[in-house]
C-alpha cells in the first residue's frame, strides 16, 4: 500500500513540475529601465517643492518608456538610511557617495554603464526635461 502511494506521489510531483516549466516559459520576463531617474529630495527643502510640477509633468510623460523613477528621500535619518540601501540596492554606491548631500535635483542614470547622463534642476521647465528625457532615452536605448 505504502509503495503505490509513493509512486502516485512521484507521478503527481512530476505531472506539477512539467506544468509548472510550462508555466515558467509563459512568463514574460521583467521589464528592466534604459534609464533610472534618481530624485534626491527632502520635505523640508524649498527646491523640491519647486520642480514638483515639472518632474511630476516629465514623469506622466515618460509613462509606458523604459525609465525608471526613484525618489531619495533625505529628510531625516530613518528615511536617509531607507534611502541609502535602495541606492546600495540598486547599484549607485557611488552615485550615492557623490551626491547624498544635496537634494532639489533628479540624475538621469544609464542603467547599464551608471554614467550620470544629465542633471535634471528647478533652471529646467518641464518641457526641457520631458525634452532631456527623451534624449537621454535615445541614447541608452
Amino acid at each position: 500500500m505504502r509503495m503505490r502511494n509513493v509512486g502516485v506521489i512521484a507521478a503527481a510531483a512530476m505531472v506539477f513540475a512539467a506544468v509548472g516549466a510550462g508555466y515558467a516559459a509563459q512568463t514574460k520576463e521583467a521589464k528592466r529601465p534604459d534609464v533610472l531617474a534618481v530624485a534626491f529630495h527632502a520635505d523640508w527643502c524649498g527646491t523640491c517643492k519647486q520642480i514638483e510640477k515639472p518632474v511630476g509633468e516629465t514623469v506622466k510623460h515618460a509613462a509606458g518608456m523604459p525609465m525608471l523613477f526613484v525618489m531619495l528621500d533625505l529628510t531625516d535619518e530613518q528615511t536617509q538610511a531607507q534611502s541609502e540601501m535602495l541606492a546600495g540596492a540598486l547599484g549607485l554606491d557611488e552615485v550615492w557617495a557623490e551626491y547624498s548631500k544635496g537634494t532639489g535635483f533628479v540624475l538621469l542614470i544609464d542603467r547599464k554603464t551608471g554614467e550620470v547622463m544629465e542633471r535634471l534642476t528647478a533652471k529646467h521647465s518641464a518641457a526641457e526635461m520631458i525634452e532631456v528625457v527623451d534624449a537621454a532615452l535615445a541614447r541608452a536605448g
